[in-house]
C-alpha cells in the first residue's frame, strides 16, 4: 500500500477527506480523526517499556487456504521484526472473528 508509514497516512488521509461515504452509501463514514493518529502515536512501544504498547494480531491461516511459503516467511519475520521492537504480537483467528461480527449484528 506505500512504502512507510507517512505515505500511508497521507494516502488515509486523503481519501477520507474526499468524503467518499457522500456518493456511496455502502461506505461507512469515517472522517479523519488526528487525535487518534496521535493517541496511537504515543502508544508505539519504546525498549523496554511494557504498558500501553500496540499490539498486533497476525493471522497466518484462515482455515481453508494457507499461504504461500513465501507469504508465510513474510508473516515470520514481520512478526519477529515486531518482538524485536518490543510490541506485542498475538495471533488472530477468522473463525472467532466472524463470530464475534455476527454477534455484533454486523
Amino acid at each position: 500500500m506505500a512504502l512507510d508509514l507517512a505515505a500511508l497516512e497521507m494516502g488515509v488521509k486523503v481519501t477520507l477527506d474526499a468524503l467518499p461515504w457522500k456518493d456511496d452509501c455502502d461506505v461507512i463514514e469515517l472522517p479523519w480523526r488526528q487525535e487518534k493518529i496521535q493517541d496511537v502515536r504515543s502508544r508505539m512501544s519504546r525498549r523496554g517499556e511494557k504498558d500501553g504498547k500496540l499490539v498486533f494480531a497476525v493471522m497466518k491461516c484462515d482455515g481453508t487456504i494457507r499461504p504461500h511459503p513465501p507469504i508465510q516467511r513474510a508473516l515470520v519475520l514481520v512478526t519477529e521484526a515486531l518482538l524485536c521492537q518490543g510490541y506485542e504480537v498475538c495471533s488472530a483467528n477468522l473463525c472467532l472473528i466472524v463470530r464475534l461480527t455476527a454477534d455484533s449484528g454486523c
